[in-house]
């Protein structure tokens, strides 16, 4: 048996067992899925790298979570459920030190979101995870980016800017210091039964990965129309306030921050007590509207927008 065939054998083939989707699993040329009757194939990938996306000493258990959870809610943002995933996964050495504690973190994960992991691909390089996520939705019922209509709340589940703030503290070398905010980057919150109720209720949705001022963007874009924002309403957790040196601060981590992958989206006002009588925490932070573009507002003052509205994948960040 080759080495990669082994480590696969070792580390990641159980990851796989016992899924009514999976005809085929891990051990052969690919794999073979079963979506349910009537529903159709979504699918999302993510790659995370070393000292790009995470610090080269990150907790490989840890990190396993990061690089399944993100995925994960791109599906929680298509109103998707969980099907299968595969893992592309690029070492520059094989080390049990290192494989171990990552195997078992992405088991957990994989478990706790009811994912079965059914093929993919190492090969030797620098640290990097590519991880590719298929979900399934009923035929016709996907959420997607168009559709938010002028009238609607635009709302978030959760809070805003702990990615950011996680990130601030891990440039200083004192994440440690603020197991809230380690947790938030490293495990981030996945509603994916909120973006199951919301197939039938939300005009649009999207999740919060590159900041919420350019991924509400892409919303207003694909759907024709604008946003009125309330500074005052962005929910903003104590954990990032502690972190942040002002008000401002932590305002804006929340505005263009990032890599919190809460959901934001758009529906008629009237859906929020069902919602809320189902036990979903919703934030309404401000209204889409008819003219194109964002307007930020404190009060019934508006206030200008950031220079930088998100994370720019390529060029200045």
């Amino acid at each position: 048996m080759s080495a990669e065939f082994a480590l696969i054998e070792r580390y990641f083939a159980q990851l796989g067992n016992g899924y009514p989707a999976v005809v085929l699993g891990i051990g052969d040329d690919a794999a073979v899925v079963q979506p349910p009757d009537g529903q159709e194939l979504t699918m999302s990938t993510d790659t995370l790298l070393a000292g790009v996306h995470f610090p080269h000493a990150a907790p490989p258990e840890l990190l396993a979570w990061r690089a399944l959870q993100v995925n994960l809610s791109d599906l929680a943002a298509m109103g998707a459920e969980p099907l299968a995933f595969t893992l592309a996964l690029s070492l520059p050495a094989i080390d049990d030190q290192w494989l171990r504690p990552f195997a078992a973190g992405l088991a957990a994960c994989a478990k706790n979101s009811g994912i079965p992991l059914v093929g993919g691909d190492t090969t030797s390089g620098s640290l990097a995870i590519t991880i590719t996520v298929l979900g399934s939705v009923p035929r016709g019922q996907a959420l997607t980016r168009a559709g938010a209509r002028a009238g609607d709340g635009i709302y978030v589940d959760g809070t805003l800017g702990d990615g950011a703030a996680a990130l601030h503290l891990l440039t200083q070398g004192s994440l440690q210091d603020s197991p809230a905010l380690q947790q938030r980057f490293y495990q981030p919150e996945v509603n994916l039964p909120l973006g199951v109720a919301l197939r039938s209720l939300a005009h649009a949705a999207i999740d919060v990965s590159d900041g919420l001022l350019a991924d509400l963007g892409h919303v207003l874009s694909a759907s024709s129309v604008g946003a009125e924002l309330q500074l005052t309403a962005l929910p903003v957790s104590e954990a990032s306030r502690a972190a942040a040196s002002n008000l401002a601060q932590s305002q804006l981590w929340s505005l263009t921050g990032g890599d919190d992958y809460r959901l934001c989206f758009t529906m008629p006002p009237e859906h929020e007590q069902q919602l809320s009588e189902q036990g979903y925490e919703l934030n309404r932070i401000g209204t889409v509207s008819t003219e194109p573009g964002i307007r930020l507002y404190e009060g019934a003052v508006e206030k200008p927008l950031p220079e930088r509205t998100g994370y720019e994948h390529f060029g200045h960040q």
